[in-house]
């Protein structure tokens, strides 16, 4: 019976929607099916490559992934997307991270899509008995329940099926772990046989020392390595190496390095990693390498993209959504009104369209001796005008009224069904998270007490106290706290001041 493939059409459909993962739910627009025909199409063009693939430069050489999915993101934003720019990636791209499964799929569509411009290597990740522990496999359970077993199976016959090295311009030869002490010559790499589903640790290859050897200061020749798996090497095993492949470089991955790169033995091999911030528990940098057609290399550094307190709030509101979030920004000016609030939004900088809003603020009146959340429950009622000619309106509005207060923000904003969550980075303020429920129906009367336990349910699901609440309607409440204490400061400053003269 024949495997379900996807055409290059659907190819391209799927990467279209990958890519728009940021703001809706990855799940809702790729389907399981989706993923297995993917797998299918890919073990097609891999199948038909050869185990050493020779690689034309210019191309741009990417270490360890790991799920980090908005990092590799970075990378295409600031690189290039494929098939402007050729890739070569080194291996592991899933477990640690928390978007393993859109890691996968984009890397097989754009292999899949673009064969002679995008290359894929194996890491020891890419192996059935390693990402069914660390992370990957409890992913594919939690976000596609229905289908956990068939999916990792799927994505593990492709994985199967990636090259073991490349070799770009015939000078730089690329591995995901490090050179074997088995190795002779190129064309042992080039007859390495696949698909090779697992390896066993204790039955040394020179396939397994591809995917996990290590290179070591101090070491002479290989010795046993820590990990469990392979070798250590040396730098001799590196000089040697490359004087017997008649090769000038040797670029591998597999190890975290401050840096995103770092040289080895007297630099004739580079060590790449590419995941910022990896695991959200270390602070290294991230780092890819440009091949010229010269064969010369340059790097271009990433550094970590978001403080721990964000990142670990981001991870929560991903897993609880399993939403990217839909990145905005924002200026509000407020105006000096009798009652309410009144404000010009320009949500899109650089363009004369903005939103004229008012806004009624009303607080809970539930018993806050009873039940304290209540007291942080604000309910609002606004009114939305689109302003085309915003800027101009801006101007007549000064003329009459006050500006109290302008008040810029970056919103990332994950839905979970009636909710949405805003995580918002506020100029001067701070980071905070926003938690806006809609009622079901537009002309649902507000029920405070079952808006009480919704809210209640979603902070214990945050892992958030009560104690970490601003009982504030609004960053504008916030930013004139804010001025008020630094009036008040002043104030005092200036009496100690005076007493001290």
């Amino acid at each position: 019976m024949a495997q379900p493939k996807m055409t290059l059409a659907e190819v391209d459909g799927l990467i279209e929607r990958i890519l728009l993962t940021n703001s809706q739910r990855f799940t809702q627009l790729v389907t399981a099916s989706d993923i297995k025909a993917l797998c299918n199409s890919a073990i097609e063009v891999l199948r038909v490559q050869p185990s050493l693939v020779e690689i034309d430069p210019p191309v741009v050489v990417c270490g360890d992934i790991h799920g980090q999915f908005s990092d590799l993101m970075r990378i295409f934003s600031r690189v290039g997307f494929p098939p402007l720019k050729n890739f070569l990636f080194l291996g592991d791209y899933v477990d640690r991270g928390r978007q393993s499964i859109e890691t996968a799929v984009l890397l097989l569509a754009y292999k899949t899509r673009y064969p002679a411009n995008f290359f894929l290597l194996r890491g020891n990740h890419e192996c059935s008995n390693i990402n069914r522990v660390y992370g990957f496999l409890e992913e594919i359970r939690r976000r596609f329940p229905h289908d956990t077993q068939s999916l990792w199976i799927a994505f593990n016959k492709a994985f199967a099926w990636l090259p073991f090295t490349a070799l770009v311009g015939g000078r730089v030869l690329c591995m995901h772990g490090g050179i074997s002490d088995r190795l002779r010559s190129l064309d042992q790499l080039r007859s390495l046989r696949r698909p090779v589903p697992d390896f066993d640790a204790a039955n040394p290859t020179i396939e397994l020392d591809l995917l996990w050897a290590d290179p070591e200061n101090g070491v002479q020749g290989c010795v046993r390595s820590p990990r469990g798996a392979s070798v250590m090497f040396g730098e001799d095993v590196v000089a040697r190496i490359c004087r017997q492949l008649d090769i000038d470089l040797v670029v591998r991955a597999h190890q975290v390095v401050q840096d995103g790169a770092e040289f080895f033995a007297n630099r004739k091999l580079i060590t790449l990693f590419s995941a910022p911030h990896y695991a959200a528990q270390y602070n290294n940098a991230g780092a890819t390498m440009f091949i010229d057609e010269n064969l010369r290399c340059s790097f271009q550094v990433f550094q970590p993209a978001v403080n721990d307190e964000e990142e670990a709030m981001q991870w929560k509101l991903f897993s609880l959504t399993d939403s990217l979030g839909l990145v905005t920004t924002s200026e509000e000016i407020f105006y000096r009104v009798p009652k309410g609030q009144l404000k010009i939004r320009f949500a899109h900088p650089g363009k004369d369209i903005g939103e004229l809003i008012s806004i009624c603020v009303q607080s809970s009146s539930i018993d806050h001796d009873s039940k304290a959340l209540g007291k942080f429950l604000h309910f609002f009622e606004a009114r939305i005008s689109t302003l085309k000619e915003a800027g101009q309106f801006r101007h007549t509005l000064g003329l009459c009224l006050e500006e109290l207060a302008i008040i810029r923000k970056k919103r990332k904003t994950f839905i979970l069904g009636s909710v949405n969550f805003h995580l918002d980075i506020v100029d001067g303020l701070g980071t905070f998270l926003d938690i806006e429920i809609h009622p079901q129906e537009k002309n649902d009367k507000i029920d405070e007490n079952k808006l009480f336990c919704k809210a209640q349910e979603l902070l214990k699901q945050l892992n958030i106290s009560t104690n970490s609440l601003l009982f504030y309607s609004s960053y504008l409440e916030l930013f004139l706290r804010g001025e008020e204490k630094r009036e008040e400061s002043d104030e005092s400053a200036f009496s100690d001041e005076s007493v001290a003269t």
